[in-house]
């Protein structure tokens, strides 16, 4: 009986190192989890601020590509002003054979923005 209950104590001391062993591994796989959880929290962080910056890009390359648009249109209307100042002068110089050359196309583009 006494032999019985050394193996007895002698199992139970090889299981709770076993236990203590698993307990430590245990330990070290939680403070792994822990560390990964702050990782994910700071990673998360720099994604919002990502996130935010992009955005703010976005806007900003939409307001550029407006302000292109805008450009684009008034040039296309100075253009059109331009082919009319010119077929205008075309016109008059047909008119008048002998047009003063003081009279340019760039004074008939102002006349014509003027009015």
């Amino acid at each position: 009986m006494r032999r019985s209950l050394e193996r007895s104590d002698t199992l139970i001391s090889l299981r709770n190192k076993e236990i203590a062993t698993l307990n430590s591994r245990l330990a070290a796989k939680d403070e792994t989890i822990a560390e990964l959880d702050e990782q994910i929290g700071r990673l998360d962080s720099e994604l919002e601020t990502e996130r935010a910056d992009r955005e703010k890009v976005e806007a900003k390359l939409t307001d550029r590509e407006k302000e292109i648009e805008e450009l684009r249109s008034e040039l296309d209307e100075k253009a059109d002003l331009s082919d009319k100042a010119g077929n205008l002068l075309n016109w008059l110089r047909k008119i008048v054979k002998s047009l003063p050359k003081e009279v340019t196309l760039t004074k008939i583009l102002g006349i014509l923005e003027e009015s």
